[in-house]
């Protein structure tokens, strides 16, 4: 048998490998483009310049009108009921004195009346009998004026007891305070068994509810506050519930810090705010021609390490953007104040600023 030779088919072998290597290595090659990752903003339209603006100031519930109890006598106080805050009824009993002295001065002038009385009726019968007496000429004249002239004493006596023991009467009742109406102690200005004067003050009383509220405005604007003004009002105490008021009255002269107090008087109030609340008054002011401003939302304003402030401006055309410096106001519950830099109708970036840069293309993921 014949064996042909190994060599051959090895050079075969290499040859269509490196046949094959070379089909590949001619193929054309292709450079990958790296992906380029597009940033998304929030913008907001630039609205036209602001008119008019809004401020919220701090006040009180005031009360409406204040009641000054105390008693029309004199005496010993016995123990005070109530103490301030407390709710009180109409006639309710607030305040007593001490009645002893009152009660037994009822009783004398009880006893003078009744003596008094007895007296105008002995008299009585006297005279009648002298006047039978004088018709039939038993009695002289001057002995019948006389026994009428009893009778008229004692009669006027008698009459005078009788006021006296009702004006005693009286002020016996003056030893008791009732509360004229329904209403809140507002201030105790006795202490219990205190021995008090006629007139002096025991309590101050005020209606149970009001609607006047009372607060404070800068000089820089007591200008633009006139009566009739209408304003806003909202208490803590009551959430959820915004009144509609008018301010009422304005003092002529500011107080130590130069703020003018005002008042503002709730429209309806439907007998639920107390005197003492603590309430928020909102008032709409005019902003003059040269001082008007634009309003963007404090995240738009952007800051340079001079402090300076620029904001970043979405163009739609080129969907990119572009820096802007401006001038900004005070910051307001609607926004900040930009008083230079920008136009109405401009779109401002509101979210992503702090990454951008001069003219980068965005996507807009939200106008507000």
């Amino acid at each position: 048998m014949t064996v042909l030779p190994a060599k051959p088919l090895i050079y075969g072998s290499l040859l269509s490998l490196i046949f094959s290597l070379a089909l590949t290595g001619c193929k054309p090659y292709t450079k990958e483009e790296p992906v380029t990752t597009v940033k998304k903003v929030s913008v907001k339209k630039v609205s036209g310049p602001k008119r008019e603006f809004k401020r919220v100031f701090s006040g009180v519930s005031k009360v409406n009108e204040e009641l000054l109890l105390s008693f029309r006598v004199n005496g010993q106080l016995k123990k005070l009921p109530l103490e301030v805050g407390d709710a009180v009824r109409k006639n309710q009993l607030i305040a007593e004195l001490d009645p002893t002295d009152s009660d037994l001065d009822v009783q004398y002038k009880k006893a003078l009346l009744a003596k008094s009385n007895a007296d105008v009726r002995q008299s009585y019968a006297e005279l009648e009998r002298n006047l039978v007496l004088y018709e039939a000429g038993n009695v002289s004249q001057s002995d019948f004026d006389s026994v009428e002239a009893t009778y008229l004493t004692n009669k006027a006596q008698h009459l005078a007891n009788q006021k006296d023991l009702a004006l005693t009467k009286q002020n016996l009742a003056y030893t008791r305070i009732y509360a004229p109406q329904n209403g809140i102690i507002t201030e105790k200005s006795v202490k219990d068994y205190q021995t008090v004067s006629q007139g002096e003050v025991i309590y101050k009383m005020a209606n149970s509810y009001t609607d006047s509220v009372e607060l404070g405005i800068p000089i820089a604007l007591i200008t633009q506050i006139e009566k009739g003004k209408p304003a806003t009002v909202t208490f803590e105490n009551i959430p959820g519930k915004t009144y509609q008021a008018k301010v009422s009255d304005i003092s002529i002269v500011p107080g130590d810090t130069t703020v003018y107090s005002i008042t503002v008087d709730i429209a309806s109030h439907a007998n639920a705010i107390l005197p003492g609340w603590v309430a928020d008054v909102a008032f709409n002011f005019n902003v003059p021609v040269s001082q008007q401003f634009v309003l963007v939302p404090n995240e738009a304003i952007q800051s340079d390490p001079d402090k300076s402030k620029y904001v970043w401006i979405f163009n739609p055309a080129q969907s990119n953007v572009q820096r802007q410096p401006v001038k900004i106001g005070k910051l307001m519950t609607e926004g900040m104040q930009v008083t230079e830099g920008l136009l109405p109708g401009q779109l401002v970036v509101t979210r992503g600023g702090n990454t951008l840069t001069e003219n980068l293309k965005v996507d807009v993921a939200h106008q507000g």
